[in-house]
């Protein structure tokens, strides 16, 4: 029996991340292939290994039921399944509603206190990544871990001094993660989804906010890091269903958009 490689991307962020709740399958392609797929939640209890497809219909055979929530990353598996040609997919979504980037920092490593009513998520973060990987190896399988893709920063635009520093506290995330979880090195690869800028209801800052920046010199400084545009994915203006989050149609053409922004830094 041949021993199976898993091909391992985390996803890291706040709310953009976790994606939309209920999408409905006319403006959400999708796809034969989500079978071929699997998902890990932190807001799940899903360490059976349920694939895309179960979690998008809701039927884990333990009966449990699933909030129908359709991501970037799901976007971006099925983009790397389809177009790219990748197989043994895995997926693995830490995203927190409300939180800034220094929720995802040991406290030590914080330059501001946060400004957020969210909780401390740095350990249950690098837990959940371990788990991932000795989930994954259980069996004798093989993880090939690709790498993280962020995408966060809405809350760090409540004062000055959040996005002064926001620069520094994701080069510390980037190091951070890299160094403390079991499967991480320091060169595992950083795709870096730039804040939004325009498109239609978005209460997002226009170019040249300090995140943006900080974003893009991250990205374009560290060499085993990118940075990609999510502003206008596949050509079509985004459309925010509450001026934050973007909707069904819009979440689903930005995670293509990272997966091919990943394929044209890093390779397949």
């Amino acid at each position: 029996m041949n021993k199976k490689e898993y091909n391992l991307f985390c996803f890291l962020g706040q709310s953009l991340q976790h994606g939309v709740a209920n999408a409905n399958p006319t403006n959400v392609q999708n796809d034969a292939n989500d079978n071929e797929i699997i998902e890990f939640r932190t807001d799940q209890r899903n360490y059976g290994k349920p694939t895309l497809d179960r979690l998008r219909n809701n039927t884990l055979s333990s009966g449990e039921t699933l909030s129908d929530r359709f991501s970037p990353a799901n976007a971006f598996a099925r983009r790397m399944y389809q177009v790219h040609g990748l197989r043994n997919i895995v997926i693995a979504v830490m995203a927190f509603g409300g939180h800034g980037i220094t929720r995802f920092l040991d406290p030590s490593r914080r330059l501001v206190t946060p400004a957020d009513s969210g909780i401390d998520r740095y350990d249950e973060c690098i837990d959940f990544i371990d788990g991932v990987e000795r989930n994954l190896k259980h069996g004798g399988s093989d993880v090939n871990f690709r790498g993280f893709v962020w995408w966060q920063g809405s809350s760090d635009g409540a004062n000055q001094n959040l996005k002064d520093n926001y620069q520094t506290h994701l080069e510390r995330v980037v190091s951070d993660y890299r160094t403390n979880t079991n499967i991480g090195s320091s060169d595992s690869k950083w795709l870096i989804a730039r804040s939004p800028q325009g498109g239609t209801n978005s209460n997002w800052p226009a170019a040249g906010d300090k995140r943006h920046r900080a974003q893009e010199t991250v990205g374009t400084n560290d060499l085993n890091a990118a940075w990609t545009s999510v502003d206008n994915p596949l050509g079509t203006t985004n459309v925010f269903s509450d001026g934050t989050h973007p909707d069904a149609s819009s979440t689903e053409r930005i995670g293509t958009v990272m997966a091919d922004a990943w394929v044209s830094s890093f390779g397949v």
